[in-house]
């Protein structure tokens, strides 16, 4: 028979269970005889395996496992572009180990497990002694390439503030997991019971009792087999300890190893814990090879891509969408084609856009009454106080409570002890100071230390500072110093030497003299609120001029305004139905 004709003969058989596939291949033969079984067998499953639960929690044991072998390969690559043209022998042996990586094939992530396996003892004996000011143990650049790779395996339990999980992350998928706060209270318990203050600190000195009460077990003098420290299910925090501790450990390093310095440190850890807040990070020193989609943000080893789905439920302007609708159906359009045309333009935008915060700065103004002495009616603030307290709070980003209470009462005549308003009552609210900040990037280059050197900046160096900031990116005092030259550069480093000079005339004797080190190391980062406004761009942008002009947005038509664009009226409500 060919082997056609042999295909031909066989069937395949399957038995689809719960947990079990059986199988058989199967000969036919011609009656009345049986078929041939030539083969059978049967492939089970885990109780669980084939869950929904379990295949997702696979699936993320499977992603987690690519992306931190794609970590570790972009560390290989960029160290090996950064020591390029180094002499060290050492470190040129280093380079020559890190080669390997760099081939995308299946036999170089065998890679992945090599190395020292003790790597947290390591980094153990630098952080103890660099808190201590005791000598560091010699090391090269293979040894904190087992270091890194080991952190690169342990980040650190992080939530990300763009992952909207609510109450996600307190509950387990199933009664045998631990939630993830649960685990990151043993791992703080652990640190308590130990004395330590670091991640590596902690496993090592948990491994050492781990070694002792497993000897007291063996030699029958403990009853219970002590755990491991895998089986403890401790999550330590990136942004409290896990990050702060890569950071400590590295800059205690810097100069020490050839190509450690801040460039180097920032490339890897990024300036803040929260990889948005400084997305370039990882082009801090370019790498030729290293090519991160646009979404990628922080450095190569704490940064990660920001999901696409980010904000994608937006929410829909009332009011816009009831007057874009009705434009539309006017202008010809059916009442599907308004519908979705209206809803399109009319989304909700973020908190953190100019519109908002002057929207929300300028409720507040419309909310002020109050009264001079001897007037019987409380009124509300004219357009031209408004407009003095915008300008004041516009160059100095915010008020305070209590400046806000001075400033209006100072402008609006309200000082007398007769006089009377209500600006107590509208900021008992805990939340009513946030409404007094217009510009957060403002307020933060107001409220620095350097807050004179600063407002001195030309203006191309000023835009560029505020630009960043309000990309929600953090900046060092000692960067602005980096981007002067000449007479500003001066400048900046007269008013840094007068600020240590009137601190030194100041302080006590018990206390430290500040140093320009410390003055540069001052970084800026501007808070924004989160969420989506209450109301379109447009609408947002109207209702600021309208109280601009003395008017109440809220209002209906009367002698002294016309409709607000707030109030809404019955065909409106109608057109939202």
């Amino acid at each position: 028979m060919t082997a056609k004709q042999n295909l031909a003969d066989l069937h395949l058989a399957f038995d689809v269970g719960h947990s079990s596939i059986g199988w058989a291949v199967l000969r036919h033969t011609p009656p009345p005889a049986l078929p041939e079984i030539l083969g059978t067998g049967v492939v089970i499953f885990g109780a669980d395996d084939c869950l929904a639960s379990k295949r997702r929690q696979y699936r993320q044991q499977r992603r987690h496992a690519r992306a931190t072998r794609k970590r570790i390969e972009l560390l290989a690559r960029f160290l090996f572009h950064r020591l390029q043209g180094e002499t060290d022998p050492a470190t040129t042996q280093f380079r020559e180990h890190l080669k390997p990586y760099l081939e995308q094939t299946a036999a170089t992530r065998q890679l992945q497990g090599d190395g020292d396996s003790f790597a947290w003892q390591r980094a153990a004996e630098i952080l103890t002694a660099a808190r201590e000011n005791k000598p560091l143990p010699d090391l090269g650049w293979s040894e904190l390439w087992d270091i890194l790779r080991w952190y690169a395996h342990n980040r650190g339990y992080f939530a990300p503030p763009w992952a909207n999980r609510g109450d996600e992350s307190a509950a387990p998928d199933t009664d045998d997991e631990v939630s993830d706060t649960e685990k990151v209270e043993h791992a703080n318990d652990l640190m308590r019971e130990l004395g330590t203050r670091t991640m590596a600190e902690t496993v090592a000195a948990y491994t050492a009792r781990y070694e002792r009460e497993a000897a007291e077990w063996q030699q029958g003098r403990r009853k219970e087999k002590p755990k491991h420290f895998k089986g403890l299910n401790a999550a330590f925090l990136r942004e409290k300890i896990v990050w702060p501790e890569v950071c400590a450990l590295l800059t205690a390093l810097k100069g020490r190893l050839p190509g450690l310095d801040d460039a180097l440190i920032r490339t890897l850890l990024g300036n803040d814990v929260d990889p948005r807040r400084d997305r370039d990070a990882w082009r801090t020193i370019p790498c030729p090879d290293i090519q991160l989609p646009k979404r990628y943000h922080g450095g190569l080893l704490f940064g990660q891509v920001i999901p696409r789905f980010e904000n994608r439920i937006i929410g829909v302007c009332p009011i816009h969408y009831a007057k874009r609708r009705a434009e539309l159906l006017a202008a010809g359009f059916s009442a599907d084609d308004a519908k979705d045309q209206a809803a399109k333009e009319s989304k909700l935008p973020s908190k953190a856009t100019p519109e908002f915060l002057r929207f929300r700065w300028a409720m507040q103004l419309a909310n002020v009454f109050g009264a001079r002495a001897g007037e019987r009616e409380t009124r509300p603030l004219t357009a031209d106080e408004r407009k003095q307290l915008t300008a004041l709070a516009e160059k100095q980003g915010a008020f305070t409570k209590g400046e806000f209470k001075q400033a209006v009462r100072e402008i609006a005549g309200w000082l007398e002890k007769a006089s009377r308003d209500n600006l107590d009552a509208l900021l008992l609210h805990p939340d009513a100071e946030k409404a007094l900040v217009l510009d957060p990037a403002q307020r933060e280059i107001h409220n620095s230390k350097l807050a004179v050197a600063l407002a001195a900046l030309p203006d191309r160096f000023r835009k560029r500072l505020l630009g960043k900031l309000r990309r929600g990116q953090t900046v060092s005092l000692k960067q602005v110093r980096d981007w002067l030259t000449g007479a500003d550069a001066d400048a900046f480093d007269a008013e840094v030497q007068r600020l240590i000079e009137a601190a030194n005339t100041k302080r006590s004797k018990k206390q430290a003299p500040p140093t320009r080190d410390e003055l540069l190391a001052e970084t800026l980062s501007a808070e924004y609120p989160k969420g989506r406004a209450p109301y379109a761009r447009p609408v947002l942008r109207q209702a600021y001029e309208e109280v601009m002009q003395g008017w109440d947005p809220r209002a209906e038509k009367r002698a002294d305004q016309p409709r607000g664009c707030l109030c809404q009226t019955d065909e409106l409500k109608e057109a939202q139905l």
